[in-house]
């Protein structure tokens, strides 16, 4: 079982991803903002944080420099929608989205915990 960080900013989205991870087994925590996610590192042993797609480009920088920071030996799972691309080149894996949630992100997950 992987602990994982749910971190985006549309709170539906965040709760169809945080299902999805429960149901394969894995525990989620959805984080909104910067306190939160600092809070969730001190707190917590991360295994994956994985970034939404709709997050606007340099708040999803920001976010994954705070993450790296302060969870240096989680990974990073990056959501990216295909007519913007992968915004965080040095995520450990990526996975193009369309706004909805996809079917493989627990997949993902598992793999890069392993």
């Amino acid at each position: 079982m992987a602990l994982v960080l749910v971190v985006g900013t549309i709170d539906a989205l965040m709760e169809s991803r945080r299902l999805l991870i429960e149901a394969a087994g894995h525990e989620a925590i959805p984080v909104t903002n910067d306190a939160e996610l600092i809070s969730a590192c001190k707190k917590n042993l991360v295994d994956v944080a994985v970034f939404g797609q709709m997050m606007a480009p340099a708040e999803k920088i920001r976010g994954f420099d705070l993450f790296r920071q302060h969870c240096p030996n989680a990974k990073v799972l990056s959501l990216y929608s295909p007519s913007v691309g992968p915004v965080l080149r040095s995520a450990d894996d990526w996975l193009a989205v369309p706004a909805d949630v996809p079917s493989e992100l627990a997949e993902r997950i598992s793999e890069l915990v392993r």
